[in-house]
């Protein structure tokens, strides 16, 4: 997974590759595509963003129950890494607006494309290992 938060650090990171972001027209506002594609994406966030309460509850299990201690210990690591992960993701987030100003409007339809799919494959991280932990925990 510390793949997964150098792509999300890596991806957040990159302009347009032409040493300045474009000018946004005066009163240049987001298409309804562009509002849609975000809307989309922090639906996924939504979806994800409660997991992280189960990975701490995860985590605290299995602290304090009878598990073997190296299964433990590889499941809370599994936990830790897709947390991060998140974490990352959310470390750089920013409103459409921002992008929207700062990559203009073909290159915001891009990053939002792969902010949707780094947002996804973390919830997709998560879920197993929140599933993985618990599994250990019956």
């Amino acid at each position: 997974m510390p793949f997964v938060a150098a792509l999300a650090i890596f991806a957040s990171a990159c302009g347009d590759g032409a040493g300045s972001p474009p000018e946004a027209d005066a009163g240049d506002e987001p298409s309804a595509a562009l509002v849609e594609s975000y809307q989309a994406m922090m639906n996924l966030h939504d979806d994800v963003m409660p997991m992280a309460a189960e990975v701490a509850r995860t985590e605290r299990a299995l602290t304090e129950g009878s598990v073997d201690v190296d299964q433990a210990a590889f499941a809370k690591t599994r936990l830790a890494r897709a947390g991060d992960a998140m974490d990352a993701w959310m470390h750089n987030y920013e409103p459409l607006e921002a992008i929207y100003t700062r990559l203009g409007a073909a290159t915001t339809a891009e990053h939002l494309r792969i902010r949707e799919k780094e947002i996804r494959t973390i919830g997709d991280s998560l879920r197993a290992s929140i599933d993985y932990g618990q599994s250990l925990l019956k």
